[in-house]
């Protein structure tokens, strides 16, 4: 899709300064209503014939099975997480290539609504741009076991089939490069999040301020991880951070997971567990560019927000401002565990309303 400069999107707005333009997503009730009443196209990936004639070039056998591999993977990850979560109309749900979207396109079609996932990438020139599709870079999952969130970002995206090379309605940034099941399950859910917000604020006129209610749902739920196991994946911890020290500043239940763990018990949704996500999230200028961490605790069952931690603007921004090219970022280390154990016992409510008065 066409190069975009990323401002801020809606996670910012809800998370840290109302008066943050969204371009990743300003979508009018009009529209959102529209795109969850049309027929749903996931684009799916197949393999890029210049990346593959590169690989049989240079002989590269395991190369090209691992990319193929990766997008078949992809594909399926898609599909299961579309058809069990997609809340939009899902009675009849269509799996389509980039090529057979863009001939649809071509008929003049505005039938269909389009969720597809695509990586951000920084410009030479500042700014993020999206790539074509997820194809475009073989062994996404290698990168991102490499926590290159500074380098790379992959969003979630729905949009009008007649707006593919427009501005999409939404974009949610995923935890994942490499989306996985649970985190293509988080993007819907963003999905969700902000399809309520605007129809509330616009249409039903609510007077919302997301940032007080993101804080308010997180504050009063908090205390329910007293009773419950925080699945935490042992990729999201800052290097050098150790199972000792997250026990020292957090006397509740933690599991330190693998990945594959982690997907296991996310997806059985039982109720004795909650799961934390370190959300990626892109700010750029013209010179300059620069990815913040947001971490959010959800109940496994309901995905209810249990805790939340957002940047300040000053010395707590997790990712720093780096020239394009240059990782950033920290992800869970003591200090966030602290904070999210203050949210239960409600330390950190008395601490802002000390401050208040």
């Amino acid at each position: 899709m066409k190069s975009i400069k990323f401002i801020a999107c809606f996670l910012l707005l809800m998370c840290f300064n109302s008066q943050l333009s969204a371009q990743l997503g300003m979508g009018k009730p009009s529209e959102i209503k529209e795109v969850m009443e049309r027929s749903l196209i996931v684009i799916v990936e197949e393999p890029d014939p210049k990346i593959i004639k590169k690989f049989d070039k240079k002989g590269l056998k395991a190369e090209k099975k691992i990319y193929t591999d990766d997008l078949k993977l992809y594909n399926a990850n898609m599909k299961e997480m579309v058809e069990k979560y997609w809340k939009g109309n899902n009675k009849k749900i269509l799996y389509k290539t980039l090529e057979s979207v863009k001939k649809l396109k071509g008929e003049q079609s505005t039938k269909y609504a389009l969720l597809y996932c695509v990586p951000s990438v920084p410009s030479r020139r500042g700014g993020f741009g999206s790539m074509e599709g997820m194809n475009k870079i073989a062994n996404l999952r290698a990168i991102d076991e490499g926590g290159n969130h500074g380098k790379m970002v992959t969003h979630l995206i729905i949009k009008k089939i007649e707006d593919l090379y427009k501005v999409p309605v939404f974009m949610a940034p995923l935890v994942d490069i490499f989306p996985t099941k649970s985190s293509i399950k988080f993007g819907i859910h963003e999905i969700d999040t902000y399809f309520d917000y605007r129809i509330r604020k616009i249409e039903d006129k609510e007077k919302i301020d997301p940032i007080k209610q993101q804080k308010e749902e997180a504050t009063k739920n908090a205390p329910k991880l007293k009773d419950m196991t925080l699945l935490i994946r042992k990729d999201f911890l800052e290097e050098g951070t150790t199972k000792e020290e997250l026990k020292a500043v957090y006397p509740y239940s933690f599991k330190l997971q693998s990945l594959n763990e982690y997907e296991e018990l996310v997806l059985q949704e039982d109720e004795k567990y909650a799961y934390l996500v370190t959300q990626p999230v892109l700010i750029s200028s013209s010179r300059s560019n620069m990815v913040i961490i947001i971490h959010k605790i959800y109940a496994a069952k309901d995905r209810t927000l249990l805790g939340l931690i957002t940047p300040g603007t000053g010395k707590a921004i997790v990712g720093n401002l780096f020239r394009v090219g240059t990782t950033s970022g920290s992800y869970v280390n003591e200090e966030i565990m602290k904070k999210f154990a203050e949210q239960i016992s409600g330390e950190e409510e008395d601490k802002d309303k000390k401050q208040k008065k």
